[in-house]
């Protein structure tokens, strides 16, 4: 038989995430108040904004491709070897 969920249960499981979001908006705001103190300010936060951003568009392409796999590895064998034909 199934455990009922408590409070506490869904608490110790969305706490973890809600925490590390917060510490990527916090991470992203001491990052930037950094770097617009440098010499070249306007500069220096256009190539950040520019390599982030690449950076996050490999790292979705990268995400999306262990997504696809898994899919396939769930899917069956059969899906995946008509997607290689």
């Amino acid at each position: 038989m199934r455990e009922l969920l408590s409070l506490k249960h869904i608490l110790v499981f969305f706490l973890p995430l809600i925490f590390v979001t917060e510490l990527h908006q916090i991470s992203h705001t001491i990052l930037h108040a950094f770097l617009a103190r440098l010499a070249d300010p306007t500069v220096t936060l256009a190539a950040f904004s520019i390599a982030f951003a690449f950076c996050v568009t490999l790292g979705t392409i990268n995400q999306i491709s262990v997504q696809s796999g898994i899919s396939f590895i769930r899917a069956g064998s059969e899906s995946s070897a008509e997607v290689l034909e």
